[in-house]
């Protein structure tokens, strides 16, 4: 009887253990931060930031209001409070979901990125 209980006991410490692990690998996950284009298009957000090079945006043009922080600034240059709703861009290359899980971790939990360019956003884009 009091091997059975042990055994039991064993089996009970593991699953806890083991749920506390995943627990812990799943709160460390980055979020789901992608947003399609039709979605930005109706939504409304207090902040676009451009994570493209100045050369880029001179040459490839930009989105109406959207602002230009590159990746490697963005911590230091965010100009809104942490409830703004922000919308980050690139050439539809991996700069803006790292801007926007950079945003993220410091706290802005409004962020979305494209993971196209914002072309994607203008109107008569499908």
């Amino acid at each position: 009887m009091s091997a059975s209980y042990t055994i039991i006991g064993s089996l009970v410490v593991l699953v806890i253990v083991m749920y506390m692990v995943y627990e812990n690998i799943d709160s460390h996950r980055s979020p789901y931060l992608e947003i399609d284009s039709k979605t930005a298009r109706a939504q409304r957000f207090g902040l676009i930031i451009d994570v493209r090079t100045l050369k880029e945006r001179e040459e490839l043009g930009y989105y109406p209001n959207s602002i230009p922080i590159s990746l490697d600034r963005i911590e230091k240059e965010i100009p809104v409070p942490p409830t703004t709703s922000i919308l980050v861009y690139s050439n539809g290359d991996y700069r803006a979901k790292r801007a926007a899980e950079r945003l993220f971790n410091m706290g802005y939990h409004h962020v979305r990125y494209l993971s196209s360019t914002y072309l994607s956003l203008l109107p008569g884009s499908a």
